[in-house]
């Protein structure tokens, strides 16, 4: 995402935008023990307290729009035509 998002504002009236990300850490349940630990980076697939091998994967997956901020400024207005003729 944020590699192609420069990419996907250039040109548009979204351009300027700011894109933040939030990382959630990724969290597994074990099989054998049942402890919910966070993944180690590069992830392994397996409980950090028992080295189970675990697919559970309970967080680290979501992609959630937290906010999103918009400012309309009406058709004419001086300061959009002014970056209009700033950037043809």
């Amino acid at each position: 995402l944020e590699f192609a998002w420069g990419v996907a504002i250039e040109g548009t009236r979204c351009a300027g935008a700011r894109l933040v990300i939030e990382a959630v850490p990724g969290r597994v349940r074990c099989p054998a023990c049942e402890a919910v630990t966070e993944l180690s980076d590069p992830p392994r697939f397996r409980c950090g307290r028992c080295d189970t091998p675990t697919a559970d994967i309970l967080s680290g997956r979501e992609l959630d729009l937290v906010s999103l901020e918009l400012s309309h400024r009406p058709e004419g207005d001086p300061q959009e035509q002014t970056a209009e003729a700033a950037h043809p």
